[in-house]
């Protein structure tokens, strides 16, 4: 049984996914961009390997530490598991990311429609607000 817990305003849901996409832009393209700047041709391998560390952290960014991306911890919300109630697990980022990758119209649906994603009705997981919130 899910208690009842703070859900954040959708504009909150949506600018922590900017911030975190923001920082995936970031690292796939400014870092190897400077790396070239610096090191000349030989930054193509940092290139390449810039864009799978951008795309770990996209599919992982929601099992960091208190189950907050960067982005949502700027913004003071949290995924945890509806069952059990504690953070997200990797496991459970890396699946309910993968699904607003794959299926970004629908999830954008399911948010409107029933304030959860798809991808956290799949892996039973919620974006509640936190109590430590940087900005409101």
């Amino acid at each position: 049984m899910e208690k009842s817990l703070p859900a954040p305003r959708h504009a909150r849901r949506f600018s922590a996914y900017l911030l975190d996409i923001l920082i995936c832009l970031l690292v796939a393209r400014l870092i190897p961009y400077a790396a070239g700047l610096i090191m000349g041709s030989h930054a193509f391998v940092l290139s390449s390997y810039a864009h799978w560390v951008a795309l770990a952290y996209f599919l992982l960014k929601d099992s960091l530490p208190n189950g907050q991306s960067i982005g949502k911890r700027i913004l003071g919300i949290a995924v945890i598991g509806t069952v059990t109630y504690q953070n997200c697990k990797w496991w459970q980022s890396a699946l309910r990311n993968l699904v607003l990758m794959v299926l970004l119209p629908v999830e954008i649906l399911f948010v409107l429609l029933n304030n959860r994603r798809l991808g956290d009705a799949l892996v039973s997981t919620m974006v509640i607000e936190t109590k430590g919130e940087i900005m409101k």
